[in-house]
């Protein structure tokens, strides 16, 4: 196999095989997104047979330093990594592995057989430890992956340490909106049925538009009151420029639906889809000019209305506030990460981080199971090495939780 250094998702064609089937969040649209970014620049791998045929692709990115904690290893990884390991010196300056920014990942590694698929995402992978230690960088690291994708990553890569991060919410979206209901308890029932009553009943208009550049000005503020809520500061100049980034790079994908009273804007939500899914890329809110019920309705009951009007097959709401997105019918998937450190955070001891990865996912396991009305699925929650003879198989791709392909 031949491995190609490629600078820009430009040079790699949007429709080459690899991507079919793929998340959001390794699509060619989404990692053409990433590669702005002020302390980062892609360094992409990908592999091609004699032909040059595109077998698989490695999306990568050489980074100096991150400002989203989520995206920080010793941040995103704090509950599984000793003390130590914390500090951003640790692993920066970096190699992420993987789309650099999104609330899940994926694998890029083609369709055909497991051993194939192995030899090509090994192959990648030891080319990007040749970079790393080329460039003297400190770590790489590929986060937010499930297990099932996470054994594949791991049977490629041995010398890889698995950490439990965190689980995405994920609403499996059924035929009807009776349906949906029919998945909830009683009481979940009673409150859904409150909340949207209360909504109708304050008269809220309502107007769905494309997202596009020009309505990325209108939006930002109200992200920037919401970020600034939840401790992520950030300015509304900053913010409209990332969202009509975001929005060329989505091109025709988005669809973002407001909120106005007295025809001031309260808030919004947008919404990407891919292939079967709508994914909830990001809420703002007017909290002076919302009434009580606005937030839960713009950021779950609406969209649904969307996805089931698409006929889509999961709505992906994110990681936080799980409680309430659990009470609204959401389903719990977890998500993985693996790193190989090369600097001073190479004295890890992998004993160590099993046991915390063991202790954190059985405690997250239980809180789940005393929140959710469907049996948790055994498939998702178990750790990359104990799924691993899943992998081989290519049949263990599609979750019936998120209904897409893992």
């Amino acid at each position: 196999m031949k491995v190609d250094h490629v600078t820009s998702m430009a040079e790699v064609p949007a429709d080459s095989a690899i991507f079919d089937g793929s998340h959001l969040y390794s699509g060619h649209a989404w990692l053409s997104f990433c590669e702005r970014h002020d302390y980062s620049r892609p360094h992409h791998l990908v592999g091609r047979d004699d032909q040059g045929r595109i077998l698989g692709m490695l999306p990568a990115y050489e980074i100096s330093k991150e400002g989203h904690p989520r995206y920080r290893p010793g941040e995103a990884l704090a509950g599984t990594l000793p003390e130590s390991a914390h500090p951003d010196s640790r692993w920066f300056p970096g190699l992420v592995l993987g789309a650099r920014t999104g609330n899940r990942n994926g694998l890029l590694d083609g369709t055909g057989p497991a051993a194939e698929r192995t030899r090509v995402l090994g192959g990648l992978l030891d080319e990007a430890l040749a970079l790393a230690r080329e460039q003297e960088r400190r770590a790489l690291w590929y986060l937010y992956l499930d297990a099932a994708e996470a054994s594949r990553l791991r049977a490629a890569w041995p010398r890889a340490m698995p950490h439990f991060i965190d689980f995405e919410l994920v609403i499996p979206v059924p035929e009807s909106y009776e349906a949906y209901l029919a998945r909830l308890n009683k009481l979940q029932r009673r409150n859904v049925g409150r909340e949207r009553k209360a909504f109708a009943e304050s008269s809220p208009e309502l107007v769905r538009v494309p997202y596009d550049e020009d309505i990325c000005p209108a939006i930002a503020p109200l992200l920037a009151k919401l970020q600034a809520k939840h401790g992520m500061p950030r300015t509304v100049e900053w913010l409209t420029e990332r969202l009509r980034r975001q929005a060329v790079a989505m091109a025709g994908a988005g669809e973002v639906i407001l909120l106005r009273r007295d025809g001031r804007l309260v808030a919004f939500v947008l919404m990407l889809r891919h292939g079967t899914g709508l994914y909830c890329i990001s809420v703002g809110i007017d909290y002076e000019l919302a009434a009580r019920n606005d937030y839960f309705n713009i950021t779950y009951y609406e969209p649904l209305k969307v996805a089931l009007e698409k006929g889509l097959t999961s709505m992906h709401v994110g990681m936080g506030t799980a409680e309430a997105k659990l009470r609204r019918g959401a389903v719990p998937v977890p998500l993985w990460g693996l790193t190989e450190t090369l600097g001073p955070a190479a004295d890890i001891r992998r004993e160590e981080v099993d046991h915390r990865n063991g202790r954190r996912l059985a405690e997250a396991r239980e809180w789940c199971a005393a929140r959710v009305q469907q049996p948790i699925d055994d498939l998702l929650w178990r750790t990359p090495d104990a799924a691993t003879s899943d992998a081989a198989d290519p049949a263990v791709r599609t979750s019936p939780a998120t209904g897409g392909k893992s």
